[in-house]
């Protein structure tokens, strides 16, 4: 379709949507063939036994010096042992923290902690940012639901830590209020990723 309506010196806003529109089919192809991956499908990513601390510190692997000085990680559980896939938790704490950073003024912190009970691990990111009203919080977790302007995100990412929190006996919880921030706690059932 692209070729030919270059063929035809169509409206040069037409053929920029058409590229836009094929950019984010190949985008979102990339994210679908990784989400298999992590899943332990096709690629079939290993479980990996890792601390809490390496998985931090794998997520914050490469920040800039200005997102570092913003995210402030309050964990008690460094050293607790954990196994799962590795990559893909590291990823969706990523994601989280980003969203997180993404929805608050430049420069205003974004707290980290962990903690786990006798059933549960937990990982908390709150931030103070613009928050969401009912009806946006409501729908952030349906798959390809975005408040980001375009090419910014494909609204997957909350999805995926739904999805994997259960995946591994979890949760995904998000609270919000407009101008008072998001917290996003997500879970995992210590029967199905530590080993006593």
């Amino acid at each position: 379709m692209l070729d030919t309506l270059k063929e035809q010196n169509s409206d040069p806003e037409l053929i920029s949507d058409i590229k836009l529109i094929r950019k984010q089919v190949e985008r979102c192809r990339e994210i679908l063939y990784q989400m298999s991956a992590d899943a332990g499908e096709h690629l079939a990513e290993s479980l990996k036994t890792f601390t809490i601390k390496e998985l931090f510190a794998k997520v914050l692997e490469g920040c800039p010096e200005k997102i570092l000085r913003q995210v402030r990680i309050d964990c008690d559980i460094m050293e607790f042992t954990i196994r799962m896939p590795f990559r893909t938790l590291y990823r969706i704490i990523r994601g989280l923290i980003k969203n997180a950073i993404d929805a608050s003024d430049s420069g205003h912190p974004v707290f980290v902690s962990c903690r786990k009970d006798e059933n549960y691990l937990y990982i908390k990111i709150r931030d103070l940012g613009h928050g969401m009203d009912e009806e946006t919080l409501f729908r952030a977790i349906d798959p390809f639901f975005t408040t980001k302007e375009t090419g910014k995100g494909l609204g997957l990412g909350l999805f995926l830590a739904e999805s994997a929190a259960e995946r591994f006996g979890g949760k995904l919880n998000l609270t919000s209020f407009p101008e008072q921030g998001t917290t996003a706690v997500i879970s995992f059932s210590l029967k199905q990723i530590h080993n006593s």
